[in-house]
């Protein structure tokens, strides 16, 4: 029997495929949450009424996933503080390997090229701000810190930029965006899922990206996705255009150097799939 394998979050998008992708590979997952859920067959469900109540067991790996942008809208200034107590309360059980989910917002988006983990980081507003906090605590005890792009897929939420275009897929309306120049490195579902399991379960440690190396501005990405639809003759316009340039792209060169994890759907292939309504 391995050691457990312990998901935080484990009911939120990326928790639901990470918990698959273990059990995929035999691992004895517990799964925590605070609503019931159904689990893959040998997945332990733990429902908690705070994440805080949680009690991990002897020689856990803990991958922490329990945090989301919505929280941090609502919480505001307090959202750090109470990440950070969380994160604590993980920390002092002496798991056998913390794992953080944190995020490329930490870069800031200022910086054009692809970001690399031994950079400075620059991150503004509170759920960037509460992760780098986290990210310390976690590698101060020697943890993996897994800095995420922009995660999309099948059950993704539907005030991402992708979900709120696709939701005008069909029409002939111009597609609405709210500002076409940012751009972010898109990453599918499932293969998130698998190179954070290959970081709980592989022997690295410290800071590494999961994204794809690739840029993708928001107007290219609704461009994208009316070509995949059939729909390239539509229009598509900007509610709030601005002339700052924004971009957050990850370098994985050093993940697939101590881990051998590379993407491997293209968001061709991703968009594709989402407007077929497959996975």
């Amino acid at each position: 029997m391995t050691d457990p394998v312990v998901v935080t979050g484990a009911s939120g998008f990326i928790g639901r495929a990470l918990v698959g992708e273990l059990a995929r590979r035999h691992q004895c997952v517990k799964a925590v949450a605070r609503t019931p859920q159904a689990w893959p067959a040998g997945v332990e469900g733990i429902l908690v009424k705070q994440y805080a109540d949680l009690l991990l067991p002897d020689h856990a790996t803990v991958i922490h996933l329990a945090e989301t942008r919505d929280e941090a809208a609502i919480q505001n200034a307090n959202y750090p503080t109470e990440c950070l107590a969380l994160m604590r309360g993980l920390q002092d059980q002496n798991p056998r390997l913390l794992v953080y989910a944190s995020s490329a917002a930490v870069y800031g988006d200022t910086m054009l090229h692809p970001r690399r983990p031994d950079e400075k980081v620059f991150p503004d507003g509170v759920y960037a701000v509460a992760k780098d906090a986290c990210e310390r605590i976690v590698l101060a005890v020697g943890g993996t810190v897994a800095r995420l792009a922009n995660v999309y897929g099948p059950g993704m939420a539907k005030n991402s930029v992708l979900a709120e275009i696709l939701a005008q897929i069909p029409g002939v309306a111009p597609l609405t965006i709210r500002n076409g120049r940012p751009v972010r490195d898109f990453l599918w579902i499932e293969d998130a899922a698998r190179g954070l399991a290959d970081l709980a379960l592989g022997r690295a440690r410290g800071v590494f990206n999961l994204g794809t190396g690739v840029g993708t501005s928001v107007a290219d990405l609704a461009r994208l996705a009316l070509r995949s639809a059939g729909e390239v003759g539509r229009a598509i316009r900007e509610t709030h255009p601005t002339g700052h340039a924004s971009s957050i792209v990850l370098d994985i060169e050093t993940t697939t150097t101590a881990v051998g994890w590379r993407p491997t759907v293209s968001l061709e292939e991703g968009v594709a799939r989402l407007l077929r309504g497959t996975s």
